[in-house]
């Protein structure tokens, strides 16, 4: 089965059968971490958690990748060739040797959780949380209390509606804001908005928008998030990737070539080895 960055109940049980993190003594990342995008693997050989590491197969095997900041890389290879175990790698999924640079910080140094939440990720897989629809698109965020008058501070209470006001504005450019107002808008739950599977799928990626547009993160993990989209949405998901996502350096790993088609590299994946890397912006016919 083919592994998947935001799958939630993949991850928890990924977190509750493998043991405790233990790490070198951590750094607290820069504030606008990160701020290029630039990513490098160093003679990079990973393999899921175990408390048996030695009986692990290495899913990532001897990997050395640079990728520029604000460059789209597409990442492909048939199931089990270790292309989504890039993506976990960066996001610290992974037990690895050698290093893994992400804008010149070796992300071994960095607290697992700030990591994660420094890093924007959209999947195929729909990951939804317990609570409303603004809950589901801030999961990082101070959001509303539940009694208003607990906010008596006018600056909290201005950066909270600017919250509000950048999850609807997502929300209604990816069509799919008009069926929550008669529920509560921001207020209703995630599991009453009545969503079909192509507009759960629209809504993950307003997540990461959403994000984007809060943090000014530069670094996009994909794994084809619009498989599950129609057509004139898939356009609209690609407009809004060009329109946010400008200057971001993009990994998506794809299923189809043509999710790919704009991307400046393409790196093949065969076995855990990197088996080739296609520069397109220095392809000449």
């Amino acid at each position: 089965m083919e592994t998947s960055i935001g799958s939630l109940s993949r991850l928890q049980d990924f977190l509750n059968n493998t043991p405790t993190e233990v790490r070198k003594e951590t750094i607290d990342l820069p504030e606008k971490w990160p701020q290029t995008g630039k990513v490098e693997f160093r003679n990079v050989v990973a393999r899921y958690k175990s408390d048996n590491r030695d009986q692990q197969p290495p899913v990532l095997q001897n990997v050395s990748l640079q990728i520029p900041p604000g460059k789209k890389i597409g990442v492909m290879g048939r199931t089990g060739s270790g292309k989504s175990s890039l993506l976990y790698s960066l996001l610290g999924f992974l037990e690895y040797e050698g290093t893994i640079e992400v804008d010149g910080v070796d992300i071994s140094t960095a607290q697992p959780d700030q990591l994660r939440s420094r890093i924007i990720t959209i999947s195929q897989d729909v990951v939804e949380l317990d609570g409303t629809i603004r809950d589901n698109l801030l999961p990082f965020e101070k959001t509303w209390p539940d009694k208003m008058n607990l906010i008596r501070d006018e600056k909290e209470k201005a950066e909270l509606e600017r919250k509000d006001q950048i999850v609807q504005e997502t929300l209604v450019r990816l069509g799919i804001w008009e069926q929550l107002q008669p529920k509560g808008g921001l207020e209703a739950s995630l599991e009453d908005a009545g969503y079909s599977q192509g507009e759960r799928q629209l809504f993950c990626i307003a997540r990461a928008v959403v994000r984007r547009r809060l943090t000014d993160s530069r670094l996009v993990l994909v794994d084809e998030a619009t498989a599950s989209v129609d057509t004139w949405r898939d356009q609209i998901v690609r407009q809004m990737m060009v329109s946010y996502f400008r200057g971001c350096t993009i990994i998506v790993v794809a299923h189809r070539e043509e999710t790919i088609a704009d991307s400046n590299r393409t790196v093949h994946m065969a076995s855990g080895h990197i088996e080739k890397v296609e520069d397109w912006d220095n392809y000449q016919d």
